[in-house]
């Protein structure tokens, strides 16, 4: 099953935090980073990546997409 997922990351696309929105707050909620260098990519993946995201995935900046990494 794939879930909306807030992802947090620095400018290199290092994933910092990832975020899942309660259901009743998903149309309701804005993330914002809490450093002026990081941003936020909103997407959706299935529920069993979620754990180790930070570990086989960074974001692609230039195309605010995740990626796996090498």
């Amino acid at each position: 099953m794939k879930s909306l997922i807030h992802v947090w990351h620095d400018p290199k696309g290092k994933i910092i935090a990832v975020g899942k929105p309660a259901k009743h707050m998903v149309d309701r909620v804005q993330p914002l980073p809490a450093n002026p260098s990081h941003s936020i990519i909103s997407t959706e993946v299935e529920d069993d990546v979620i754990p180790k995201l930070h570990q086989t995935h960074f974001v692609d900046v230039a195309n605010s997409k995740l990626k796996l990494k090498p």
